[in-house]
């Protein structure tokens, strides 16, 4: 048993020594999310990946998502946009790269609602979000990775209310430049 773990580990350290240093990134991808009062709907993302020294990259990043609710004529509508960067630990592991970090970024937190008779409203904020996420790429091609990636986010509404909790799995594709 401990020759399989040793070897495994030999392997491991072999993939990551031989692993190629890359360049910049850009990542495009779609998935879901949810949080405490939305059931599940599409979120979609966007990042660029500058390697900052071996192992690290930071993460600049967009991501959208809106869901909408409509009842005997009544609609309800929230949509989060958010602006941010994380930082990014990456393993090579030739084909894969294991990955994993925090970021913090600006929610621009939209809410409409609108019921026949008795009126409409909306509202907005922008807030601090503080986002774990982690991951795996998969080289496709020699400058092309598809990867998947799972993600928690923990917005602040205000200082008199419970946070905000939005939980995120999506996938997509990169490509290296």
């Amino acid at each position: 048993m401990k020759r399989v773990a040793a070897l495994a580990l030999l392997g491991l350290l072999l993939g990551v020594a031989q692993a190629r240093a890359e360049g910049p990134s850009v990542g495009l991808g779609a998935g879901v999310v949810s949080t405490e009062v939305t059931s599940s709907t599409t979120f979609v993302t966007g990042n660029l990946r500058l390697p900052l020294v071996p192992f690290l990259v930071l993460e600049p990043e967009v991501g959208y998502w809106k869901k909408d609710y409509s009842f005997l004529g009544a609609s309800v509508s929230a949509e989060d946009l958010s602006f941010g960067a994380n930082a990014l630990a990456v393993v090579p592991v030739h084909p894969f790269s294991i990955w994993g970090g925090a970021g913090l970024g600006a929610h621009e937190l939209k809410g409409t609602f609108n019921v026949p008779g008795l009126g409409s409203g909306s509202g907005s904020a922008t807030q601090l979000g503080i986002h774990i996420l982690g991951g795996l790429d998969f080289d496709l091609a020699p400058h092309i990775k598809i990867f998947g990636a799972g993600r928690y986010d923990i917005i602040q509404e205000n200082p008199r209310s419970d946070n905000i909790h939005e939980t995120k799995f999506y996938g997509g594709v990169r490509f290296v430049l």
